[in-house]
């Protein structure tokens, strides 16, 4: 009993001192919002679902028909050509790619992302966009306006947080040459 009493005692002291060590100011660990731990292409299917469960409860396309083929399939193919542009680099240099990640390897100012800082997130808000001009319907229209907010005011400042923090002045310097969006 005595011998399971110090074990306990030993293991509750490293405990205690591994949460002393990460609460330290120099070894903090930035802290990840909930929302950041989803990746974007769950929010994707997680607002088109929300999107496509209004527009069967309260259809609207019988008083407004917005429809727009030819409009879908170019944001369509912009917004899945500027994702797979996009994450192409970042897999041919080695570098992370879920945002919830603590560091980067590289901080890449090439390609897509010498036009805007987030080629993949504007792919991806082209995208349902390019999905709500095909189903053509106010709720689907309000998908990427949310997926948009989402991304613009949590995604967004907490990787260019971590970027700031990772890179200093190298992306500082980068963030007042390349607009955020386009």
């Amino acid at each position: 009993m005595l011998l399971l009493s110090t074990r306990q005692i030993i293991h509750k002291k490293i405990n205690i001192e591994k949460r002393t060590q990460l609460n330290t100011p120099d070894k903090e660990a930035p802290h990840i919002p909930r929302l950041v731990r989803i990746v974007p292409p769950i929010w994707i299917v997680i607002f088109l679902v929300a999107g496509l469960c209004i527009n069967w409860l309260f259809p609207s396309q019988e008083f407004m028909d917005w429809r727009s083929y030819p409009a879908a399939l170019i944001l369509l193919a912009l917004g899945f050509g500027s994702v797979l542009w996009a994450a192409g680099l970042f897999r041919k240099r080695g570098t992370e790619i879920v945002p919830a990640s603590p560091t980067n390897k590289f901080l890449i100012v090439d390609g897509p992302f010498a036009i805007t800082r987030n080629p993949m997130y504007l792919g991806m808000t082209f995208i349902l966009l390019g999905i709500a001009f095909f189903v053509g319907t106010l709720p689907m229209f309000i998908v990427p306006i949310a997926f948009f907010c989402l991304i613009n005011c949590v995604f967004i400042p907490f990787e260019e947080e971590k970027m700031l923090r990772q890179f200093g002045e190298e992306f500082v310097k980068y963030k007042s040459c390349v607009r955020r969006w386009i």
